[in-house]
């Protein structure tokens, strides 16, 4: 009977906590939306962030004529063709040299979004859940 209970205990202990962690729904294209023979664009939901490691970089340049005349933007690419400038660096003078230009990164958000793509009159409608 003591096992009976514990048993009964664990199970709704369980069932409790998967209710809790329940995901939160985003309805992105809204409830049977037409899309005619086009694309459709969902709008954006931001899902998280995340941080870029850290690291140093070496920057050399051999002399400028203004200190503007250099930029070296540091990007991220999820698909290695759309990027992202994260960080800038700018030489310290117009002298020849070799720096070292360690970037500060802000949390970079993470959205998503969903595409709809017909090639007649569809009725659409799409809910993530997360």
């Amino acid at each position: 009977m003591r096992k009976t209970i514990i048993a009964f205990g664990l199970a709704v202990v369980i069932a409790g906590s998967i209710w809790l962690a329940r995901a939160t729904s985003y309805t992105f294209l809204g409830s049977l939306v037409p899309v005619n023979n086009t694309t459709s664009n969902s709008a954006s939901l931001l899902i998280g962030t995340f941080n870029m490691p850290a690291g140093t970089f070496l920057i050399q340049n051999g002399g400028l004529t203004a200190t503007n005349a250099l930029r070296v933007n540091v990007q991220l690419s999820v698909d290695n063709t759309n990027w992202l400038t994260v960080s800038t660096y700018w030489p310290s003078a117009t002298n020849a040299t070799t720096e070292t230009y360690i970037p500060s990164y802000a949390a970079q958000s993470i959205y998503i979004r969903a595409q709809a793509v017909t090639t007649n009159s569809v009725n659409v409608g799409g809910t993530y859940l997360y």
